[in-house]
């Protein structure tokens, strides 16, 4: 796609309220019903339509400036190693030992208790449920300390 500043003759940094103007001073000037029989206008036109829809939607917007794409068929080859670099500046690389690492600060954590109460609560006590769904846990290592969890809970 044509960049924003081609097209609309704006920066890639103007406001919506400059974005919108400007669309719709080249609306009005490009419109079919304006340029009947005219080919070029009826494409720039159509561009202008596409560029606004992604424009205009802050989300579409976010994407566009992030990876220069606006459609899934564009998020391929040197786009998504694009976006990949982008995302690893972003967020650390996740390795082996920082998931060693939650894990053993997670067991036996309050947040694992609550979770495990929770979670004990909305399986309405099946414990093979709540094992499918609990983080970090593991039936044969945790199941006599879940039942302590548990029966405490339910004793208060």
């Amino acid at each position: 796609m044509e960049e924003q500043e081609e097209i609309l003759g704006l920066e890639r940094t103007s406001s919506q309220q400059e974005i919108k103007k400007a669309y719709y001073k080249l609306a009005l000037r490009l419109h079919p019903d304006k340029n009947p029989g005219n080919e070029d206008a009826k494409e720039k036109f159509q561009l202008l339509q596409k560029v606004i829809s992604i424009l205009g939607d802050p989300e579409k917007r976010a994407l566009y400036d992030q990876t220069g794409c606006v459609v899934d068929a564009e998020l391929g080859g040197a786009a998504v190693e694009s976006l990949y670099e982008y995302f690893r500046t972003i967020y650390q690389k996740v390795t082996e030992e920082d998931i060693e690492g939650f894990e053993a600060n997670y067991r036996g954590s309050e947040t694992e208790k609550v979770d495990l109460k929770e979670l004990y609560k909305k399986c309405k006590g099946n414990m093979d449920k709540v094992f499918s769904w609990m983080i970090c846990s593991d039936e044969k290592l945790d199941s006599h300390r879940f039942k302590d969890i548990v029966d405490v809970a339910i004793a208060a």
